[in-house]
């Protein structure tokens, strides 16, 4: 589970921080 939770998370934390650099 805790890998599942990491591939959800990684790519959320990634759009996040992109869209808060935009």
């Amino acid at each position: 589970m805790p890998i599942n939770l990491a591939e959800e998370l990684v790519p959320k934390m990634i759009k996040t921080i992109k869209d808060i650099k935009q």
